[in-house]
């Protein structure tokens, strides 16, 4: 209906009449897009226009063609509909906008779509373009226009964003209450929804509360799950199968510099395998603001861990930590680089979760790694479902679980394999490349230091050194 006024209607302030009630005019050669994440979507938000302007008293008062994914007015104007798939609309004059559903609106190209679409209502002042968001309520933490036009909202007093939820506080297992809530919601609509039916929706098992609640109840619910429960966690708690000297196990690292956690954690090679914390670093909140974590430390604990056990090898993501791990190898130290992709980490998490709940593991009862595994949560898109964290910048920390997750997985690939042929080899050729390329970075690092300390750096230094030098260069710090 507003889509329709936009195109043909006295939608703009001209003034005031004799009476002093404002008088409206119409936009000229108006411009109305209605955006969708697809091509069905936005269709019937136009579908609906179209149908008004085809029915009603507008098609015997105005001319316009109504057409079946166009309507275009004598004087120039235009309903179109559109989907965020199409191009970046830079250049468009438009005068008002529809987003349906903007919180799917969560991929970096539906973003910059939004952005360049708000920027060209700003092109005709005269016309005075806005643009009109709706929407289901959002999830937290996946940033979607929704999100973001809802904090915004909060901060300028010129958006508008009506909306109305049930208390964060309702008891939806209380049938009497959760009636309530709908229809407070619903308001008069709720006279001719179904409310009943919708009671019965929250009592499907195969429906997520998370769904519930936002799709009915408007309430800004996470759509992830908690990864496992205190109880499953607690039932495969075994210290007594903390493995002994020379037992073999995978070690996988979860690292970090300065905010996230760094682990260190053992994963036995056996049917039914044992998870157990080797080294933890975490900031607390008694750490000083220029907390780092200590490099060295970390890599002595896994040289440590080497000699205890029979390391048959330790598996990181090699963000950051690119330059320890070649250290670790040149070392002797067999390292399986384990980049936390979409495509790893959702088979990952599916093999750890089976292992959870089916009792196929045990763990060392570790209040640390315990800790890490409650706060961890899943995260359900379209490349599968992955153990995360609950929200960006989040201080409930995961990295153990993490760990855990890789060496997992490393742990699961290596019983598959003969022990004797576990380990990957490389020609001769491609070792002397490798090998000549840690010279040329050992070189520079050794430049960096001595630019920097006016000395040589020492052997012991050499690996933490070559790390912060990568640091320095991922953040456009090389000069300092």
């Amino acid at each position: 209906m507003i889509s329709c006024a936009e195109l043909l209607g006295p939608v703009r302030f001209d003034g005031w009449d004799a009476k002093g009630d404002p008088v409206g005019k119409p936009v000229t050669s108006p411009l109305v897009r209605c955006f969708a994440t697809a091509e069905g979507q936005a269709s019937q938000t136009y579908d609906t226009a179209a149908y008004m302007l085809r029915n009603g008293t507008v098609f015997d008062e105005y001319e316009v063609d109504v057409g079946l994914t166009r309507t275009f007015t004598t004087d120039g104007g235009e309903l179109v509909a559109q989907t965020s798939a199409a191009s970046s609309k830079e250049g468009g004059k438009d005068t008002f906008d529809v987003f349906d559903e903007s919180h799917l609106l969560v991929l970096p190209q539906h973003k910059k779509l939004h952005a360049t679409v708000t920027r060209n209502l700003l092109k005709r002042a005269a016309a005075d373009g806005w643009s009109l968001e709706t929407s289901t309520m959002f999830a937290p933490g996946e940033d979607s226009v929704a999100e973001e036009t809802y904090k915004t909202a909060h901060k300028i007093e010129s958006v508008l964003f009506d909306h109305k939820q049930a208390p964060l506080d309702t008891d939806i297992t209380d049938d009497v209450a959760l009636r309530k809530a709908l229809c407070e919601v619903y308001g008069p609509a709720a006279s001719w929804m179904d409310i009943d039916g919708l009671v019965a929706m929250f009592r499907d098992p195969q429906n997520r509360e998370s769904d519930n609640r936002r799709y009915w109840l408007n309430q800004p619910w996470t759509t992830e799950d908690k990864f496992t429960t205190p109880n499953a966690w607690d039932a495969l708690a075994d210290p007594s199968r903390n493995p002994e000297d020379g037992a073999r196990i995978v070690l996988a690292l979860d690292g970090s510099y300065n905010n996230d956690s760094t682990a260190v954690i053992g994963i036995t090679v056996e049917e039914k395998p044992h998870v157990f914390v080797v080294g933890a670093w975490e900031r607390t909140p008694a750490s000083p603001v220029d907390w780092e974590v200590d490099i060295l430390d970390v890599m002595e604990t896994i040289r440590q861990a080497r000699v205890k056990y029979t390391v048959a090898e330790l598996t990181a993501d090699p963000y950051r930590w690119s330059l320890p791990l070649q250290q670790m190898e040149d070392e002797g130290c067999v390292v399986s680089r384990f980049p936390q992709t979409a495509d790893r980490m959702t088979p990952g998490t599916s093999r750890f979760n089976d292992l959870i709940a089916t009792g196929g593991m045990t763990q060392d009862a570790d209040p640390r790694l315990r800790r890490h595994v409650l706060n961890a949560i899943y995260r359900d898109d379209a490349r599968g479902k992955r153990l995360m964290k609950d929200k960006k910048g989040s201080a409930n920390k995961i990295d153990l679980a993490v760990a855990a997750l890789l060496g997992l997985a490393r742990a699961g690939a290596l019983m598959s394999e003969p022990e004797e042929f576990s380990h990957v080899y490389f020609p001769s050729d491609f070792i002397d490349a490798q090998a000549e390329q840690a010279e040329q970075a050992e070189q520079v690092a050794d430049a960096d230091f001595a630019h920097v300390y006016g000395r040589p750096q020492t052997s012991a230094e050499k690996p933490v050194v070559g790390w912060l030098s990568q640091q320095m260069a991922m953040a456009g710090r090389e000069q300092q």
